[in-house]
Protein backbone atom coordinates (compact mmCIF):
# COMPACT_ATOMS: atom_id res chain seq x y z
CA UNK A 1 0.00 0.00 0.00
CA UNK A 2 2.74 2.46 0.93
CA UNK A 3 4.51 2.12 -2.43
CA UNK A 4 1.37 1.91 -4.56
CA UNK A 5 -0.55 4.72 -2.86
CA UNK A 6 1.60 6.55 -0.29
CA UNK A 7 -1.12 8.94 0.91
CA UNK A 8 -4.79 9.06 1.80
CA UNK A 9 -7.20 11.92 1.09
CA UNK A 10 -7.64 14.28 4.00
CA UNK A 11 -10.29 17.00 3.88
CA UNK A 12 -9.63 19.78 6.43
CA UNK A 13 -13.22 21.04 6.24
CA UNK A 14 -14.70 17.65 7.10
CA UNK A 15 -12.16 17.18 9.88
CA UNK A 16 -12.83 20.60 11.45
CA UNK A 17 -16.61 20.14 11.34
CA UNK A 18 -16.62 16.48 12.35
CA UNK A 19 -17.13 14.81 15.72
CA UNK A 20 -13.37 14.47 16.13
CA UNK A 21 -13.25 18.14 17.19
CA UNK A 22 -15.22 17.22 20.31
CA UNK A 23 -12.17 15.30 21.49
CA UNK A 24 -9.12 16.89 23.06
CA UNK A 25 -6.29 18.08 20.86
CA UNK A 26 -4.12 15.27 22.26
CA UNK A 27 -6.71 12.68 21.24
CA UNK A 28 -6.97 14.25 17.80
CA UNK A 29 -3.21 13.86 17.38
CA UNK A 30 -3.38 10.20 18.42
CA UNK A 31 -6.21 9.66 15.94
CA UNK A 32 -4.14 11.02 13.05
CA UNK A 33 -1.29 8.69 14.03
CA UNK A 34 -3.67 5.72 14.15
CA UNK A 35 -4.98 6.68 10.69
CA UNK A 36 -1.43 6.48 9.33
CA UNK A 37 -0.86 3.00 10.81
CA UNK A 38 -4.31 1.91 9.60
CA UNK A 39 -3.51 3.00 6.05
CA UNK A 40 -0.12 1.30 6.05
CA UNK A 41 -1.79 -1.94 7.21
CA UNK A 42 -4.45 -1.69 4.49
CA UNK A 43 -7.19 -1.23 7.06
CA UNK A 44 -6.33 -4.31 9.10
CA UNK A 45 -5.25 -3.41 12.62
CA UNK A 46 -6.63 -4.71 15.90
CA UNK A 47 -7.57 -2.74 18.98
CA UNK A 48 -5.04 -4.80 20.94
CA UNK A 49 -2.32 -3.74 18.52
CA UNK A 50 -3.32 -0.10 18.80
CA UNK A 51 -3.34 -0.26 22.60
CA UNK A 52 0.10 -1.81 22.57
CA UNK A 53 1.46 0.73 20.11
CA UNK A 54 -0.05 3.69 21.97
CA UNK A 55 0.32 2.32 25.49
CA UNK A 56 1.25 5.74 26.84
CA UNK A 57 -1.90 7.32 25.42
CA UNK A 58 -4.56 5.02 26.91
CA UNK A 59 -6.65 7.97 28.09
CA UNK A 60 -6.75 9.38 24.56
CA UNK A 61 -7.68 5.98 23.11
CA UNK A 62 -10.55 5.64 25.57
CA UNK A 63 -11.66 9.14 24.61
CA UNK A 64 -11.72 8.19 20.92
CA UNK A 65 -13.59 4.96 21.62
CA UNK A 66 -16.21 6.60 23.85
CA UNK A 67 -16.76 9.32 21.25
CA UNK A 68 -17.28 6.59 18.60
CA UNK A 69 -14.48 8.09 16.53
CA UNK A 70 -12.80 4.68 16.60
CA UNK A 71 -15.16 1.77 16.05
CA UNK A 72 -14.50 -1.91 16.73
CA UNK A 73 -15.94 -4.85 14.79
CA UNK A 74 -16.86 -8.28 16.17
CA UNK A 75 -13.31 -9.53 15.53
CA UNK A 76 -11.77 -6.81 17.68
CA UNK A 77 -10.39 -4.84 14.73
CA UNK A 78 -10.44 -1.08 14.33
CA UNK A 79 -12.80 0.48 11.78
CA UNK A 80 -12.11 3.91 10.29
CA UNK A 81 -14.86 4.34 7.72
CA UNK A 82 -13.49 7.21 5.62
CA UNK A 83 -10.24 5.29 5.10
CA UNK A 84 -12.06 2.03 4.35
CA UNK A 85 -13.96 3.78 1.56
CA UNK A 86 -10.69 5.04 0.07
CA UNK A 87 -9.07 1.60 0.31
CA UNK A 88 -12.03 0.02 -1.49
CA UNK A 89 -11.85 2.72 -4.18
CA UNK A 90 -8.13 2.10 -4.59
CA UNK A 91 -8.59 -1.69 -4.81
CA UNK A 92 -11.26 -1.23 -7.48
CA UNK A 93 -9.00 1.02 -9.55
CA UNK A 94 -6.09 -1.42 -9.14
CA UNK A 95 -8.29 -4.27 -10.32
CA UNK A 96 -9.33 -2.33 -13.42
CA UNK A 97 -5.71 -1.48 -14.23
CA UNK A 98 -4.69 -5.09 -13.74
CA UNK A 99 -7.43 -6.20 -16.11
CA UNK A 100 -6.36 -3.61 -18.68
CA UNK A 101 -2.81 -4.88 -18.48
CA UNK A 102 -3.98 -8.46 -18.86
CA UNK A 103 -6.05 -7.56 -21.92
CA UNK A 104 -3.06 -5.79 -23.46
CA UNK A 105 -0.84 -8.78 -22.74
CA UNK A 106 -3.36 -11.14 -24.29
CA UNK A 107 -3.53 -9.00 -27.43
CA UNK A 108 0.26 -9.04 -27.79
CA UNK A 109 0.30 -12.79 -27.23
CA UNK A 110 -2.28 -13.29 -29.96
CA UNK A 111 -0.23 -11.21 -32.39
CA UNK A 112 2.90 -13.21 -31.65
CA UNK A 113 0.99 -16.46 -32.00
CA UNK A 114 -0.44 -15.37 -35.34
CA UNK A 115 3.04 -14.58 -36.69
CA UNK A 116 4.38 -17.86 -35.40
CA UNK A 117 1.59 -19.86 -37.01
CA UNK A 118 2.14 -18.08 -40.33
CA UNK A 119 5.77 -19.18 -40.33
CA UNK A 120 5.13 -22.71 -39.11
CA UNK A 121 4.09 -25.55 -41.38
CA UNK A 122 2.12 -27.40 -38.68
CA UNK A 123 -1.39 -26.44 -37.71
CA UNK A 124 -1.50 -27.42 -34.07
CA UNK A 125 -4.50 -25.92 -32.37
CA UNK A 126 -4.38 -23.90 -29.18
CA UNK A 127 -5.90 -25.91 -26.33
CA UNK A 128 -9.42 -24.89 -25.47
CA UNK A 129 -10.20 -27.72 -23.07
CA UNK A 130 -9.07 -26.00 -19.86
CA UNK A 131 -11.72 -26.61 -17.21
CA UNK A 132 -12.35 -24.14 -14.44
CA UNK A 133 -14.13 -25.01 -11.22
CA UNK A 134 -15.91 -21.65 -11.18
CA UNK A 135 -14.26 -19.19 -13.57
CA UNK A 136 -10.70 -18.15 -14.38
CA UNK A 137 -11.11 -15.04 -12.26
CA UNK A 138 -12.57 -16.68 -9.18
CA UNK A 139 -10.32 -19.74 -9.37
CA UNK A 140 -7.33 -17.41 -9.38
CA UNK A 141 -8.69 -15.39 -6.45
CA UNK A 142 -9.38 -18.56 -4.46
CA UNK A 143 -5.76 -19.62 -4.90
CA UNK A 144 -4.72 -16.21 -3.60
CA UNK A 145 -7.09 -16.52 -0.64
CA UNK A 146 -5.68 -19.95 0.23
CA UNK A 147 -2.19 -18.47 0.36
CA UNK A 148 -3.57 -15.97 2.87
CA UNK A 149 -5.33 -18.71 4.89
CA UNK A 150 -8.64 -17.03 4.12
CA UNK A 151 -11.26 -19.79 4.12
CA UNK A 152 -14.26 -17.45 4.00
CA UNK A 153 -13.59 -16.26 0.46
CA UNK A 154 -13.85 -19.76 -1.06
CA UNK A 155 -17.17 -20.24 0.77
CA UNK A 156 -18.35 -16.92 -0.64
CA UNK A 157 -17.49 -17.93 -4.21
CA UNK A 158 -19.20 -21.30 -3.74
CA UNK A 159 -22.23 -19.40 -2.47
CA UNK A 160 -22.21 -17.17 -5.56
CA UNK A 161 -22.20 -20.18 -7.87
CA UNK A 162 -24.47 -22.68 -6.11
CA UNK A 163 -24.90 -22.64 -2.33
CA UNK A 164 -27.26 -19.66 -2.26
CA UNK A 165 -30.98 -19.49 -1.63
CA UNK A 166 -31.67 -19.84 -5.37
CA UNK A 167 -29.52 -23.00 -5.62
CA UNK A 168 -28.01 -21.77 -8.88
CA UNK A 169 -25.29 -19.41 -10.12
CA UNK A 170 -26.28 -15.80 -9.53
CA UNK A 171 -25.85 -15.11 -13.22
CA UNK A 172 -26.96 -11.49 -13.19
CA UNK A 173 -24.19 -10.35 -10.87
CA UNK A 174 -21.68 -12.88 -12.21
CA UNK A 175 -22.09 -11.46 -15.70
CA UNK A 176 -21.17 -7.96 -14.56
CA UNK A 177 -17.66 -6.57 -14.88
CA UNK A 178 -15.47 -5.87 -11.83
CA UNK A 179 -16.08 -9.06 -9.89
CA UNK A 180 -15.23 -9.25 -6.18
CA UNK A 181 -11.56 -9.85 -5.38
CA UNK A 182 -10.47 -11.42 -2.10
CA UNK A 183 -9.24 -8.02 -0.89
CA UNK A 184 -12.57 -6.37 -1.65
CA UNK A 185 -14.44 -9.23 0.02
CA UNK A 186 -12.36 -8.84 3.18
CA UNK A 187 -13.15 -5.12 3.36
CA UNK A 188 -16.88 -5.72 2.91
CA UNK A 189 -16.78 -8.44 5.57
CA UNK A 190 -15.09 -6.07 7.96
CA UNK A 191 -17.54 -3.24 7.32
CA UNK A 192 -20.84 -5.07 6.95
CA UNK A 193 -20.63 -8.78 7.84
CA UNK A 194 -21.38 -11.88 5.78
CA UNK A 195 -25.18 -11.95 6.16
CA UNK A 196 -25.64 -8.38 4.97
CA UNK A 197 -23.33 -9.04 2.00
CA UNK A 198 -25.33 -12.12 0.97
CA UNK A 199 -28.73 -10.46 1.43
CA UNK A 200 -27.61 -7.44 -0.60
CA UNK A 201 -26.26 -9.58 -3.45
CA UNK A 202 -29.49 -11.61 -3.61
CA UNK A 203 -31.51 -8.39 -3.78
CA UNK A 204 -29.19 -7.08 -6.48
CA UNK A 205 -29.44 -10.29 -8.50
CA UNK A 206 -33.24 -10.14 -8.33
CA UNK A 207 -33.45 -6.42 -9.11
CA UNK A 208 -35.10 -5.73 -12.48
CA UNK A 209 -35.77 -1.98 -12.48
CA UNK A 210 -32.28 -0.99 -13.56
CA UNK A 211 -29.26 -2.56 -15.24
CA UNK A 212 -25.87 -2.21 -13.59
CA UNK A 213 -22.50 -2.88 -15.21
CA UNK A 214 -20.06 -3.12 -12.28
CA UNK A 215 -20.60 -5.74 -9.59
CA UNK A 216 -18.15 -4.22 -7.12
CA UNK A 217 -19.26 -0.59 -7.49
CA UNK A 218 -22.94 -1.49 -7.29
CA UNK A 219 -22.46 -3.76 -4.29
CA UNK A 220 -20.45 -1.03 -2.57
CA UNK A 221 -23.25 1.50 -3.14
CA UNK A 222 -26.02 -0.89 -2.06
CA UNK A 223 -24.21 -1.86 1.12
CA UNK A 224 -23.79 1.72 2.29
CA UNK A 225 -26.44 3.07 4.69
CA UNK A 226 -29.24 4.75 2.77
CA UNK A 227 -28.40 8.21 4.02
CA UNK A 228 -24.95 7.87 2.39
CA UNK A 229 -26.14 6.81 -1.06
Amino acid sequence: MAKELPYFKFYPGEFLTGDITICSEQAQGVFINICCHYWMKQGSISLANVKQRFSKQNDMLEELLKSDILKINSEGKIIIEFLDEQILEFLEISEKLAKSGKVGGQANAKQMLSKSEAKSSNKDKIREDIIYKYSSFYDSEILKSEQQNNIEYAKFVEWLFKNNINKRPLTKVLNMKDQITVEMFDKYMKLYGYEKIKDTIINLDNYTKKTYSSFNSTLNNWLKPKDKK
